[in-house]
């Protein structure tokens, strides 16, 4: 069984650039299953979600694990973040893709 995973905006449906990656499904080196990822999924994912327009609020996201980014979390990749906005404090993460 093959099965091609290709990510797509439902809201306006397109066809991709990228082409499937081609492999021999049935060649499992000794094993009973296999799986492969190639680029084709992850540009596909990316391409999707970028054409949505849509934000990925991150905070949310982590908060439904149980976790809270802080100012003291953060400073390690914004050196001087406690100092401005200090310690202890709750980040709020939002990601979007551009071009």
């Amino acid at each position: 069984m093959d099965l091609n995973g290709t990510f797509f905006n439902a809201e306006k449906p397109a066809a991709t650039k990228y082409a499937p990656y081609l492999f021999d499904s049935s060649d499992l080196k000794g094993k009973e299953a296999g799986a492969y990822v190639s680029d084709y999924l992850i540009n596909t994912m990316f391409e999707a979600a970028f054409s949505t327009g849509n934000e990925l609020d991150i905070t949310e996201l982590l908060s439904k694990l149980n976790i809270t980014v802080t100012t003291d979390d953060i400073e390690v990749a914004i050196p001087g973040i406690v100092a401005k906005y200090g310690s202890g404090k709750n980040v709020s993460i939002l990601g979007k893709f551009i071009q």
